[in-house]
């Protein structure tokens, strides 16, 4: 194996105006589909986390070695959430990191889906795939835009692609190996998605049937608290 060290010129990231380092890209070719992370534990102040985007042409892909595990979706949260989601989902997150002891994953998938299913984007194009522009084409899009175009059946549009990412969280004493992997036949578009209701804010007094939809809605609220909790590990006092 090789491995390469950068040195950087802080003066000139200063004068470049950019809050945050430009990322290091590289590229290698290798019988194992694995990604080499041991050689970045050496220095490392407790766990890192790493996020895995991959291409592959017949499924999603998963971890050899490393647990994958979906997760939570299509719960329904309270209102208060909405301002605060970024921190819901890391909560979540860590929850998940924690109850499985530093030693699973979580998948979101991404392919030619057909866009029945809510917030679904329009399947991968060859355009995006193969734009110099576009972050996918540093992914080896165009060696996936090769193999494709040798198949005879298969047009312009949208390519059959499978675009999967894995959240992963790790330190050196939970996970002493590099990170391998396997493309599945696993088709299935899993995007996590939660579920927010806004209730009527109008008077109690409003109609007859007011009291007992308040009443309901309290009762959905302390569903939703509890949720929350069971999800994140924050606490919650019933209402």
């Amino acid at each position: 194996m090789k491995f390469f060290v950068a040195k950087v010129n802080l003066k000139e990231h200063q004068a470049s105006g950019l809050s945050y380092l430009r990322p290091i890209q590289f590229a290698f070719q290798s019988r194992k589909f694995m990604l080499p992370i041991r050689l970045g534990m050496i220095n490392a102040q407790g766990p890192q986390d790493l996020i895995v985007y991959a291409l592959t042409e017949n499924g999603r892909v998963e971890a050899t070695n490393f647990r994958t595990e979906k997760i939570p979706t299509g719960e329904n949260l309270p209102e208060y959430v909405q301002p605060k989601f970024q921190d819901f989902y890391k909560a979540m997150f860590s929850k998940q990191v924690d109850d499985n002891a530093m030693r699973a994953s979580s998948p979101n998938t991404y392919g030619t889906w057909d866009g029945a299913n809510p917030c679904a984007g329009p399947p991968l194009s060859r355009e995006e795939l193969k734009s110099p522009r576009r972050v996918l084409a540093r992914w080896g899009a165009g060696r996936i835009d090769n193999a494709l175009s040798a198949r005879s059946a298969f047009g312009g549009g949208a390519m059959p692609v499978m675009l999967t990412r894995l959240h992963v969280r790790y330190s050196a004493d939970s996970f002493p190996e590099d990170l391998a992997f396997q493309e599945t036949g696993d088709q299935e578009n899993y995007q996590a998605r939660y579920v927010l209701q806004h209730p009527w804010k109008g008077s109690p007094e409003a109609c007859s049937a007011a009291g007992n939809y308040f009443k309901q809605v309290r009762e959905r609220e302390n569903r939703e608290a509890q949720t929350l909790a069971d999800l994140t590990g924050w606490t919650w006092a019933a209402s």
